[in-house]
């Protein structure tokens, strides 16, 4: 984590490692790449993160509980319910368990890449995976993983319908692949 003043002494070394490589715009090494895959695959989203449900899922129903736009929830549970069973990018039996798997692959995958971008003042790294036999029926061509390095846990998953080349937003700024897919 990063305190009010900027200071990253309580950040963990590979989220120091990523602001390395974004404020140097140094070449990551191979070595690099697997560090950070390895650390983000861990991580997941953050349990302890609750945010407001929103209205992509109010009416939806999960652990017995019809969600009300209000409802404050798990980060992970509210990007599965969006993105999972309202939006359908992964198909409707895919459970909360197989699409945090879904994402930790998405994360290891040595095939797929690694965006590095900053976006409201927080440096973020997206990884891409071909979404394949993920891809549900309004699914797209990618699987996404967003990673707050600042906050040091996931922030998102989901299928972007955009293109590599445009699904991170127009807001972004310092936008490089650490590794191509």
């Amino acid at each position: 984590m990063v305190d009010s003043t900027g200071n990253q002494d309580h950040m963990h070394p590979v989220n120091r490692l990523i602001m390395n490589l974004a404020e140097s715009r140094r070449e990551a090494s191979d070595e690099d790449i697997q560090r950070i895959r390895e650390h983000v695959a861990a991580v997941g989203f953050e349990s302890g993160h609750h945010t407001k449900a929103g209205p992509r899922i109010a009416g939806l129903v999960w652990d017995g509980k019809r969600i009300q736009s209000s409802d404050r929830m798990n980060n992970g549970v509210v990007h599965y319910l969006r993105h999972v069973i309202a939006r359908q990018e992964w198909s409707s039996d895919t459970s909360f368990d197989e699409y945090v798997t879904c994402l930790r692959t998405t994360v290891i995958d040595s095939s797929g890449g690694i965006l590095l971008h900053r976006l409201h003042d927080v440096w973020h790294l997206t990884f891409v995976s071909a979404a394949d036999r993920h891809r549900g029926p309004a699914g797209g061509a990618w699987i996404a993983v967003g990673y707050g390095v600042n906050y040091g846990y996931w922030i998102t998953g989901y299928q972007p319908k955009l293109g590599l080349h445009r699904f991170v937003t127009d807001t972004a700024k310092g936008e490089r692949w650490l590794c191509r897919p």
